[in-house]
């Protein structure tokens, strides 16, 4: 039923799912430990080393599996290149804006991303759980300097500008630097997803723009298609790069799928010029009663469809 855009902050939906995991036997979370080394076995990865709260922790594990995000520490400690692609020539200012409880009688919320280009650089914005605007403006490659060094009030007028609508929010709620968040955006393929012991997924495999907020979904994805390839292989006795390695050999046809999707979608959504803002909104208004665009919306939302939970590998 759930037929329309869900923006969850990150700490909740990590929240949850820890709740979760915490009931499990075998789980033991070490909260606040950062890997600072890669344990190995001659040439193979045996563990992690971590230090934080308590001090230093060291963890053998017949797999690792480097789940720490775009700049990955696992994956540099295990000296594989991040393939990074300089597929997108933007950089994403992000911030939240309290829209406060929807006053009664109100209707129902905005569902839509909404694209603001009346400013120059476009602005998105969307509701994010619970009363919540989430809002990127998009700027040049590495022109967040040029725009930051002129102080936090021309900061304020240049988004006021741009995104009318928020202008009162963002003159009262955006007082620093420090309640904005710059994302470097651009596009990458781990130039491989497993060694021996180890095994990349998320966005330490492949790296996304956050157009689409494809990010979590693709990760969850992951996970499950990788979940029955690392149970085979740790029954098996067998975590080698070539058994891990169908984890990538079956995931990235839609990744590369995914990726192609985003880069039209950055084209479609944040192009600049007379095209751009007077007749591409008309052409999107039709293009949405498509059923190319069902198509293209139900692989955002859900993926590949044949992407399924391994049920049989579960125990009780």
């Amino acid at each position: 039923p759930y037929d329309h855009l869900l923006s969850l902050p990150q700490a909740h939906l990590l929240d949850e799912l820890l709740l979760h995991c915490e009931k499990f036997d075998g789980f033991r979370y070490l909260d606040g430990r950062r890997v600072g080394a890669l344990l190995r076995d001659g040439e193979r990865i045996s563990g992690v080393s971590a230090d934080g709260p308590g001090g230093p922790v060291s963890v053998r594990a017949r797999c690792v599996v480097g789940a720490d995000g775009r700049f990955s520490k696992v994956r540099r400690l295990a000296g594989i290149g991040a393939g990074r692609e300089e597929s997108f020539d933007l950089d994403v200012l992000w911030f939240k804006l309290d829209a406060g409880p929807r006053p009664a009688g109100a209707g129902e919320p905005e569902r839509d991303v909404r694209v603001f280009r009346s400013g120059g650089s476009p602005v998105l914005a969307y509701d994010s759980w619970p009363d919540r605007i989430q809002v990127g403006w998009t700027l040049p490659h590495k022109g967040y300097q040029e725009v930051v060094a002129r102080g936090i009030d021309h900061v304020k007028r240049e988004l006021a500008a741009a995104a009318p609508p928020y202008a009162r929010l963002i003159e009262e709620q955006i007082r620093s630097p420090r309640d904005l968040t710059l994302l470097d955006v651009f596009s990458g393929r781990a130039e491989r997803w497993a060694a021996d012991g180890l095994v990349l997924i998320g966005d330490a495999a492949h790296t996304h723009s956050p157009i689409g907020a494809q990010g979590i979904n693709l990760a969850i994805q992951d996970a499950v298609v990788l979940h029955p390839v690392l149970v085979d292989a740790v029954r098996s006795g067998d975590t080698g790069a070539a058994a891990l390695g169908e984890f990538e050999r079956r995931r990235a046809p839609d990744i590369a799928a995914m990726m192609r999707i985003q880069r039209v979608q950055s084209k479609a959504m944040l192009s600049t010029g007379a095209f751009a803002t007077k007749v591409r909104p008309r052409l999107a208004r039709v293009f949405r009663h498509t059923p190319v665009y069902r198509k293209v919306l139900r692989a955002i939302a859900y993926g590949n469809p044949a992407v399924r939970i391994a049920e049989d590998r579960f125990t009780g």
